[in-house]
């Protein structure tokens, strides 16, 4: 199964352009005031589960926004995550260095727990001859040590290869998803500073044949369930979905309950169990063949595209009563404002490039200029 050329894709880059660069901007920006008010000494730091292609990188890199050693060609404080050897390495002559990257499933890194193998040791007893199951278990521990001290992040490209919900498996992406807002909250290992803010963008697949069926079940309830609890949710779901449950939504208009379900019930949920919540946020949405993924001859399936920007509930907030995995009261109105203006405006991907030419030919050039600057970059190697 071929992976998708995104030096050609514009659906893809259209959310960089329109989305993730803006987003960056501010981030860096915020970082930069931080560290000029002295409330910290470390530079940004960027987790990027990019392709061999690098477009987001070398993006903003062209942009002023990331920063290359001009003698060492290492980007700093650029960090990426590949389980595929060839693409790993690829990935590692782009951004300078193989030590800012985590060989490996996300997932297996993320959710490793000690066994009897591994519990209160360190290093392997080479005089053993381990196995290689062994030596895997290892490997694991040194990246899961490596990974969770790494956190936290000011930018966080949440583009894992993958489904939350996979049939007849367990949702590892999702746990993984859940412990990423978790680790948010550590302390840097090199200054001690803590962040209040981060940008993150999650691109997920809404394709329902490959989710699993209790999964679809969980998402309809905790829709059906805020809908009840809500007044302005409830009229917002009537109004802009023709008064149907959410189970009809799914028959009937697939892209609509996923945008409202996937925001609602697995992201927001993962982070406001972290002490975080969401102040702004931006969605987009495309389709894909099935042909890119499955090797499916007909048909499609969607991707959507959130940018997010999450604050750390204050002392205050988190001291007001509340059920655990809620908002309190007291801002709860505010927040499920700002949820129905997201859901109430939406980028249809595929829409703007077919039927605006001039934003076509834009988001063309640019990614044209950007695979130039990378083409640069390899002829001065």
């Amino acid at each position: 199964m071929g992976r998708i050329d995104f030096d050609t894709d514009l659906k893809k880059h259209y959310v960089r352009h329109n989305g993730w660069k803006q987003a960056f901007s501010k981030a860096v920006r915020t970082v930069e005031n931080q560290i000029n008010n002295e409330n910290r000494k470390r530079e940004f730091k960027y987790l990027t589960f990019c392709a061999s292609n690098a477009i987001d990188v070398f993006m903003l890199e062209k942009g002023g926004l990331l920063k290359r050693d001009n003698e060492t060609k290492r980007i700093d404080n650029v960090y990426f995550c590949e389980y595929d050897q060839h693409e790993f390495n690829k990935i590692s002559t782009l951004i300078g260095s193989k030590e800012a990257g985590f060989f490996g499933t996300f997932e297996d890194i993320m959710l490793f727990e000690d066994d009897v193998d591994t519990k209160e040791i360190d290093e392997i007893d080479e005089s053993i001859t381990p196995s290689r199951e062994f030596r895997r278990k290892f490997y694991l521990k040194r990246l899961h040590r490596k990974m969770k001290n790494s956190f936290p992040f000011d930018i966080i490209n949440f583009d894992p290869y993958g489904v939350l919900f996979p049939p007849k498996r367990r949702a590892k992406l999702l746990q993984s998803l859940d412990l990423m807002f978790k680790w948010q909250n550590n302390t840097d290992e090199i200054d001690g500073h803590k962040i209040n803010d981060f940008t993150l963008f999650v691109t997920l697949n809404s394709d329902k044949e490959s989710l699993d069926e209790v999964a679809l079940s969980k998402i309809s309830d905790r829709l059906l369930e805020n809908i009840n609890k809500n007044d302005d949710f409830r009229d917002f779901f009537k109004d802009s979905f023709n008064n149907r449950t959410p189970w009809e939504l799914l028959d009937v208009n697939e892209i609509n309950f996923f945008i409202v379900g996937f925001l609602k019930c697995i992201t927001l949920a993962c982070a406001i169990n972290n002490n975080w919540y969401i102040t702004k946020e931006r969605c987009f949405y495309y389709k894909r063949p099935h042909s890119e993924r499955y090797n499916r001859k007909y048909g499609s399936y969607y991707m959507l595209s959130y940018v997010f920007k999450l604050k750390k509930f204050s002392e205050y907030e988190q001291a007001l009563p509340h059920q655990p995995g809620t908002i309190p009261k007291e801002i709860a109105k505010k927040y499920w404002d700002m949820i129905i203006g997201i859901l109430s405006k939406t980028d249809d991907v595929d829409n703007e490039l077919e039927t605006n030419a001039d934003c076509s030919e834009t988001i063309k050039n640019d990614l044209s200029d950007i695979i130039s600057f990378r083409d640069d970059f390899f002829l001065g190697l």
